[in-house]
């Protein structure tokens, strides 16, 4: 599976394909950060909300980078359904955790204010658990799965608004919501909040594998 990892990582950085959403996404720190952007918790959930879209911008990006025969070669190769589907989130999460660190790197060097160790791992954990959502969003639209591209890009910013809206509603309503209070949130609430993040990427990713199985 390692070789099927680095083979959709190779196919989405050589083809360019991740430069769009990469750039987006640090024209949004550069934006935040363009000056005092205030406390570093609250600071650091806005750019930690766009990779919910961008995480499934990439999921997508990486499921279609190669054609249906050589998807289907990819399928033989890697032993499962689930194993390419492995293969592709783990390539994903990679670029996620890429944009994480440049994230923290960001926020450490442009805002003027403390980072101690903590609020630096806060923030670590809060980029990543967007990050995993958002890749678990995108694997819900993207091939096998016979969803074309305008439906997914229609369903995923309407989930995203309404996540926006609506406090109580997963990934993003639970997680602005602790991380934009005028107090920093405490340890409990903060991980309840970042796991939930998680948890609702890591549900449905696993969702997109029963649907992918069905689908053939």
């Amino acid at each position: 599976m390692t070789a099927a990892v680095r083979y959709y990582a190779s196919l989405m950085t050589r083809r360019q394909t991740v430069l769009a959403p990469v750039l987006i996404f640090l024209a949004v720190l550069g934006a935040v950060y363009a000056s005092d952007a205030g406390p570093p918790l609250a600071a650091a959930a806005v750019p930690a909300a766009t990779l919910v879209p961008i995480g499934a911008w990439l999921m997508w990006l990486c499921a279609t980078s190669e054609s249906r025969a050589f998807a289907d070669v990819t399928l033989v190769v890697a032993g499962s359904s689930g194993r390419r589907l492995a293969s592709r989130l783990l390539a994903v999460a990679g670029i996620g955790t890429a944009l994480t660190a440049a994230a923290c790197g960001w926020a450490v060097v442009a805002n003027p204010h403390p980072y101690p160790a903590v609020v630096v791992l806060e923030i670590t954990a809060m980029n990543l658990s967007a990050a995993a959502a958002g890749i678990g969003l995108g694997a819900v639209f993207a091939p096998p799965l016979r969803t074309t591209a305008g439906v997914a890009v229609l369903a995923t910013t309407a989930f995203v608004v309404v996540s926006l809206i609506v406090g109580w509603m997963p990934p993003l309503g639970p997680l602005l919501h602790a991380f934009l209070a005028v107090r920093p949130p405490s340890g409990a609430r903060a991980a309840l909040a970042v796991g939930q993040a998680a948890a609702f990427g890591a549900l449905l990713a696993a969702l997109a594998h029963v649907l992918g199985r069905r689908a053939g």
